[in-house]
């Protein structure tokens, strides 16, 4: 998917639901109902209705049972929201119901390329994306996915768990890419282990 306006905020990797994220990426909240409602909290203190939030993957790990109270957490979200899945996310069914706009496996902005896999550490995800740089000639990606590296060489990991479990502002991606362009970068996927995959 191409966008002509960029958003207003990006994120990822929200997780709702998923009990054991808590203690695997060290979330501040003791339980899984504390940490749907600190996010949830921490996305409307950043997003206002009628902006826009492309959320790059993994929104819930979620049973079927909860898929109804997963879907008034997601539409308490403020903002209109673009979803590009990852690989937590099932039925774009569920979540065109639930409020997204739009549900998509990239979307590309002014050669900037969102998707939920970095170019670097995962075979799958790397070929994937590899192809989408090649098919976009995209010069910077914005991903989710790694839940602790902060990316390099015209990455930018819009992970929570590293952005203080809110959206990042689209500004913030923008001059992320002016300074690796600035400073002459050689791109992540120039050098990473996957880059002959594609």
């Amino acid at each position: 998917m191409q966008l002509t306006t960029p958003p207003t905020w990006v994120i990822s990797d929200t997780h709702f639901f998923h009990k054991n994220i808590i203690n695997y990426c060290q979330r501040p909240w003791d339980n899984v109902h504390e940490m749907n409602e600190g996010l949830v909290e921490r996305w409307n203190e950043s997003v206002k209705d009628g902006e826009l939030v492309i959320l790059a993957g993994d929104v819930a790990l979620a049973p079927s049972s909860l898929r109804q109270e997963l879907k008034g957490i997601l539409q308490r979200l403020n903002g209109r929201k673009i979803l590009v899945k990852g690989n937590h996310d099932g039925s774009t069914d569920f979540y065109l119901d639930s409020g997204f706009e739009s549900v998509t496996d990239h979307v590309v902005i002014d050669k900037i390329l969102i998707t939920h896999y970095p170019p670097v550490g995962d075979e799958n995800g790397c070929r994937k994306t590899l192809n989408l740089i090649k098919q976009y000639d995209s010069d910077f990606v914005v991903h989710g996915h790694q839940h602790s590296e902060h990316g390099g060489g015209h990455l930018f990991n819009v992970c929570v768990d590293i952005n203080d479990w809110r959206p990042v502002s689209w500004e913030t991606v923008l001059e992320r890419r002016h300074l690796h362009q600035r400073l002459s970068l050689v791109p992540a996927w120039k050098s990473g282990f996957c880059q002959d995959l594609a």
